[in-house]
């Protein structure tokens, strides 16, 4: 595990006590957005966890903001397409 894997452990754990921590959901979507490895990355969850910083900044922050155009930077690969489809299919 590196770094940046071992920091998103970190940050997720946190946000389970800090559920209104907005840079914790803030550094786990840029993790996710720009991993050196990129298939670690998830440009889905990374625009979902940016998302919810925003909100929590109502987008007033630059770096939420900087972090969620980041997400849409990255293509998203077919098979996480086809699974979010799938899971708004079943809803």
């Amino acid at each position: 595990m590196g770094l940046a894997d071992e920091a998103l452990a970190q940050f997720r754990e946190a946000a389970q006590r800090k559920p209104n921590w907005y840079s914790l959901y803030n550094n786990m979507a840029w993790i996710l957005a720009t991993h050196p490895d990129p298939s670690r990355r998830d440009p889905l969850e990374s625009i979902r966890l940016a998302e919810r910083a925003a909100e929590l900044t109502d987008h007033r922050r630059a770096e939420v903001l900087d972090t969620l155009a980041a997400g849409h930077d990255f293509p998203v690969p077919e098979r996480m397409v086809d699974a979010e489809f799938q899971q708004i299919w079943e809803q």
